[in-house]
């Protein structure tokens, strides 16, 4: 009886949603082409310019077999600290400084490698998606706050909470990982040209997936702006949707540890581009939102202390509206990320017309 209720209440809210869209759509479709522009400005002058080379170079960091070496260096701290084999050093430390997906994408390369099992898959889907620094000292920190010791705030924040919330998991959830247990099926390395080419173009299909959901999401937040809601109610809801936006619209809103809760928390765009690997990691959803409200809040937390030991004075530089840069506008980093992709694109077509 439960499970036909619930499947009634689902199959009511889809059809809301359903009708809900394809009304704006018709109906108002200068709103929704509004969220589309502004998720293109996104894309453009923020995604490119700071995610696409991390996530380049995490791939090559796998192709070229730079991992490895990675592993050895820090396999001491991934084993003791962490609780998990050597091999997963590459993708906590750039999950560190790569941004949100990059360390989740490496993580679901090793799973289907075959070098972590599933269980230590689900558990650092718990910690390995993170703010990268070019996202909050740049954006956040110097772009939005006008302050580079707040962008260091906000990350010193985000990270640290990663780390204990990392911690934990290991000494809660898993027992020591010894040397010996460790896999030996490595693939041979890529040579340099090869690894760059096939880098740049996984990087390049990864971040077309990436950019499509900031463009959803995007288009929502402006549906959003629609409805008679309040600054803040607004603010809430565009940090649940989509960080980016959250953090544009909530910067002259909330204080500063709620920012380091928006950044720690990721938002539903992010989620849903890592939602594949945490599913086919056996991780529970419901664990894997406990695990970002965690982050959310602890952020939050150590922000405040660190805020009262080391305080920031904040000068808000501009208006969200002076903020955004327009869509077309020219950025000089976006053109040449866009030139590179689309060279590197020609350089991965060309050997399968052959074949």
């Amino acid at each position: 009886m439960k499970k036909r209720v619930f499947f009634y209440i689902k199959a009511l809210f889809l059809c809301a949603f359903v009708s809900l869209c394809a009304y704006f759509i018709l109906k108002k479709p200068s709103v929704v082409s509004d969220g589309i522009k502004s998720g293109l400005s996104t894309v453009g002058n923020v995604l490119l310019p700071t995610l696409f080379p991390f996530m380049t170079l995490a791939c090559f960091i796998e192709n070229s077999g730079v991992s490895r070496l990675i592993g050895k260096l820090f396999s001491f701290f991934t084993r003791v600290v962490f609780r998990l084999p050597e091999e997963a050093s590459a993708s906590i430390l750039m999950s560190f400084i790569g941004g949100y997906p990059v360390g989740a994408k490496m993580t679901d390369s090793l799973l289907k490698e075959g070098k972590i099992t599933k269980a230590q898959a689900a558990r650092m889907y718990l910690f390995c998606i993170n703010g990268g620094p070019a996202f909050i000292l740049s954006t956040v920190g110097a772009g939005l706050l006008g302050s580079v010791a707040a962008g260091a705030a906000l990350f010193c924040s985000v990270t640290l909470s990663s780390l204990v919330i990392g911690f934990a998991s290991g000494f809660l959830l898993s027992e020591p990982v010894k040397k010996s247990e460790r896999k030996k099926n490595e693939k041979n390395s890529l040579s340099v040209f090869d690894a760059v080419t096939k880098s740049a173009s996984q990087a390049t299909s990864s971040m077309l997936s990436i950019s499509v959901y900031v463009l959803v999401f995007s288009a929502i937040c402006q549906v959003l702006k629609e409805f008679d809601l309040s600054d803040n109610m607004l603010a809430f809801l565009f940090s649940v949707f989509e960080v980016t936006n959250g953090v544009l619209f909530s910067f002259s809103v909330f204080p500063l540890p709620v920012i380091a809760a928006i950044i720690g928390f990721g938002g539903l765009c992010v989620h849903f581009q890592v939602m594949n690997g945490v599913i086919e990691s056996g991780l529970k959803i419901k664990y894997f939102y406990a695990s970002r409200l965690i982050h959310a809040a602890l952020s939050s937390g150590i922000c405040r202390v660190y805020l009262y030991l080391f305080p920031v004075n904040i000068s808000v530089v501009s208006s969200l509206e002076q903020s955004v840069v327009l869509p077309y506008s020219v950025s000089l980093p976006c053109c040449i990320a866009l030139a590179f992709m689309s060279v590197c694109l020609i350089f991965d077509i060309a050997p399968r017309k052959k074949v």
